[in-house]
């Protein structure tokens, strides 16, 4: 079978089954989009409501109009008004009346909500919303509307106005505005937009400047702009000439100060000097450097910006080349200090610069108010008012956008008329007893221009006055200043109804901080135990906990006299003082010091006071003890003393006998003692008388003459070996009698002092009976030898006696002999 063949073909569908497909995905889609968008009914413009009576007037960025001004140029602030009447629209909930802007327009501010509200039996009731986009404005009606109407309200008709910008240049004298479905022709102010160039050159004193704000505002953008001959001018005036030529390089210094509610950008590199128009040139050269250092542009020369914040004021130099007859601008930002970093509606933010040196300074305003408004309408022969609320002041950040203030009204109709004399105007608030005016009050909301809802004949005299303390909100530590009415520039709280005109009123008042009560502290010292110590100084710390964290010190005396730390500290503040116990200290005593104090601070004349006492008790000080410790250093020259004695020592060197003389020369410290036997030996003296006698024993000798001497005869008599002790110095002295002379010569030289070699001269007298025998060598050197030492015997000592001993009795007469030659020597020397 062919697949062409009738049995493989599809049947095409009939033109009635699309249809009814078609109709079914319609309906599906009608039914999807009526759940995704809002119906007709809800957002559906009323053609029965009528836009009409629109008018252009240029007007500020803040809503300050100004008819007279016809030059409209692209970027410049017009106002455009209308009316708009529901009366006969039969207009409901979700009813809406709009406005088209055409191309060369756009609302000044966008996205915007403003309610549409009425006063209905003395009550302001919000009957519908009014929203802005870039190019139109859409009020759409509520259920509130239902509930006034169904009530008996009726003549539902009003006026509004939006600030719109001139978006681009245009020849044509008249713009095309959609009313709500109605083509409108509107005259342009001049007659044409024309495209901004900017202004031909004109020489700036000091003039300071801002961008407009808008709701979502989040900084203040400033514009500080000089020209050099008022510069010049100004500062040869104030005796600072600088030379404005284009080459000479000078400093120009400003000071900046910022109202309260914003503060300055701390990006060095946002702030930026520009260079102007100048009498040479409708070109402005534009950015050349910035605070940061980094240069844009050096083809006017090296200019240079130097900023310098301290808190709300900024010091600002700029340096460079001047050129004459040119301006310069110094651009940068402040940001508002609110919770949310947005500018607050209705809060005034000011700045002033002012030139170093001169009086010549600059201030400029700026504020935020909603440029939307939609009023009730006026019949002829009534007026009305609008209210813009701002405030200032160091609180007036910490207001809550919103906060609403109530504004009274006195009322007084014209010519002594009645309110009886107006058919079908009723006569709002409370009527006095003569029905010639009444008192009424209208609620204003910060940062927006309030219309009052309700009309006067024209012609009836208004008096205004505000009670702060009605404001919806005041901050905590807030308080309000007196409120200030100006209408058309003058400050006043009057004004004259005007026929079919709301009359501009601005409300300004201050929200500043309270003046907290303040206090002080003193700080008194008293002193226990160290009464000499009341004149010594005591210094103390303090740490507050008010806002600042104040700090500081504070000395006194311990006499007990406080001294006031001199604070202005907010009541209720509290402080903690501390001393410092490291100077407190003080020697030879030990303090017991004292806890710090923290004391609250009360106001008035009644000073807090603490008092610390420091406690001193005496210390038993060991120093006494410790001064003997170091008296061992007078005994170390004692201990000195020893070294001249070694030169002594140095007298035996002569002596043949090295190794046993240096153990005798250590006595010299000793030989004083010896000194005085010299005196002695004169007593046995005597004995020589005796010596043939003991001749033959000639250890009796030694043992009487030993007796002659004090001290040493009690070991000659207990053994005989004693006589040959004696003789050990006899056989040291030997030594240096072989040259007698000698001796008594070294002995002074090795001696430094000459008092001592007085007494080693007393020794030299064994020295001389050396020669005559051990025995009388022992009676004479005993005495000279405290120790004595009967232990040792010199051996030149024992070989003489034994020679005696073989010798015989022949020569006992020489031995006599010789005895009796030393004692004549020692009488000649004693």
């Amino acid at each position: 079978m062919s697949p062409t063949s009738p049995a493989h073909r599809s049947k095409a569908p009939s033109k009635a089954f699309v249809a009814a497909v078609l109709a079914m995905l319609l309906s599906l889609t009608g039914a999807l989009m009526s759940a995704v968008l809002p119906t007709a009914a809800q957002a559906a413009d009323n053609p029965g409501i009528i836009v009409s009576d629109l008018r252009l007037v240029k007007s500020s960025n803040t809503g300050q109009d100004d008819p007279d001004d016809t030059t409209i140029t692209a970027g410049d602030v017009l106002r455009l008004s209308f009316t708009w009447d529901a009366r006969n629209a039969n207009a409901k909930s979700g009813d809406s009346f709009s406005i088209g802007l055409p191309e060369v327009f756009r609302n000044r501010e966008f996205p915007l909500s403003q309610p549409l509200s009425v006063t209905y039996n003395g009550t302001q009731t919000t009957i519908g919303t009014c929203e802005l986009d870039q190019q139109n404005i859409t009020c759409t009606f509520n259920e509130q509307l239902d509930s006034l109407v169904d009530q008996g309200f009726s003549g539902l008709n009003g006026s509004g106005s939006a600030l719109i910008v001139a978006e681009q240049p245009t020849e044509s004298s008249t713009a095309d505005i959609n009313a709500n479905g109605t083509v409108r022709t509107v005259e342009i102010p001049g007659g044409r937009i024309g495209e901004y160039t900017g202004f031909p050159y004109s020489p700036e004193s000091l003039r300071k400047w801002a961008s407009p704000l808008t709701a979502t505002s989040t900084s203040l953008d400033w514009e500080l702009n000089f020209g050099t001959p008022a510069i010049e001018e100004a500062l040869a005036a104030g005796g600072n000439p600088i030379t404005v030529d284009g080459q000479t390089v000078s400093t120009i210094t400003f000071t900046d100060r910022l109202t309260p509610g914003q503060t300055y950008d701390t990006t060095l590199s946002n702030w930026t000097l520009d260079i102007g128009k100048s009498a040479t040139s409708d070109t402005a050269v534009g950015t050349v450097t910035d605070a940061a250092g980094q240069d844009h542009d050096t083809s006017q020369g090296n200019f240079d910006l130097e900023v310098e914040i301290n808190g709300d004021e900024a010091t600002i130099r700029v340096t460079g080349p001047f050129a004459p007859n040119t301006n310069y601008s110094v651009y940068y930002s402040s940001f508002p200090t609110t919770d949310n970093q947005t500018i607050q509606a209705g809060v005034e933010y000011e700045n002033n610069a002012t030139l170093a040196g001169t009086t010549l300074e600059s201030s400029y305003l700026v504020y935020y108010t909603r440029s939307f408004t939609i009023d009730v309408s006026m019949e002829a022969g009534f007026g009305g008012l609008n209210i813009t609320k701002l405030l200032s002041g160091e609180a007036a950040p910490r207001v809550p956008e919103g906060t609403t203030f109530t504004v009274g009204i006195d009322y007084t109709l014209p010519g002594g008329a009645t309110v009886d004399t107006y058919e079908g105007w009723t006569a709002p608030g409370e009527v006095n007893a003569d029905r010639t005016g009444g008192t009424t009050t209208m609620e204003v909301t910060l940062g927006a221009i309030t219309t009052y809802n309700g009309t006067f004949p024209a012609g009836t005299v208004l008096t205004l006055s505000e009670d702060p303390t009605t404001a919806s909100t005041t901050p905590a530590g807030a308080t309000w200043g007196t409120p200030v009415f100006t209408v058309g520039g003058e400050t006043t709280t009057s004004l004259t109804v005007a026929d079919q005109t709301s009359t501009a009123v601005t409300l300004r008042n201050t929200a500043d901080e309270a003046e907290t009560p303040v206090g002080s502290f003193s700080v008194a010292k008293a002193v226990e135990g160290g009464e000499d110590l009341t004149s010594k100084e005591f210094t103390f710390t303090f740490t507050c906990d008010d806002a600042d964290t104040t700090t500081g010190t504070l000395t006194t005396t311990g006499n007990g006299t406080a001294v006031d730390a001199d604070l202005a500290l907010p009541e209720g503040t509290q402080c903690t003082i501390t001393e410092d116990i490291d100077a407190a200290q003080e020697d030879g005593y030990t303090l017991t010091p004292p806890e710090p104090q923290t004391i609250t601070i009360t106001a008035g004349d009644q000073t807090a006071t603490a008092t610390f006492t420091n406690t001193y008790t005496p210390e038993e000080t060991p120093e006494p003890t410790e001064t003997p410790t170091e008296t061992p250093e007078p005994t170390e020259t004692p201990t000195e003393t020893p070294e001249p004695t070694e030169t002594p020592t140095e007298t035996p060197e002569p002596s043949e006998t090295p190794t046993e003389t240096p153990e005798p020369t250590e006595t010299p410290t000793e030989t004083p003692e010896p000194s005085e036997t010299p005196t002695e030996t004169p007593e046995p003296s005597e004995t020589p008388t005796e010596t043939p006698k003991p001749s033959e024993t000639p250890s009796e000798p030694a043992t009487e003459t030993p007796e002659s001497t004090e001290t040493p005869s009690e070991p000659a008599t207990e053994t005989p070996e004693s006589t040959e002790t004696p003789s050990e110095p006899a056989t040291e002295t030997p030594e240096s009698t072989e040259t007698p002379s000698e001796p008594a010569t070294e002995t002074p030289e090795s001696t430094e002092t000459p008092s001592e070699p007085a007494e080693p001269v007393a020794t030299e007298t064994p020295s001389a009976s050396g020669p005559g025998g051990g025995a009388a060598g022992g009676s004479s050197q005993a005495p000279g030898t405290p120790g004595n030492n009967p232990t040792g015997s010199s051996p030149r000592s024992g070989t003489l006696a034994r020679t005696g001993a073989t010798i015989g009795i022949g020569l006992v007469a020489l031995l006599g002999l010789g005895a009796g030659s030393a004692l004549l020597i020692a009488r000649r020397r004693g």
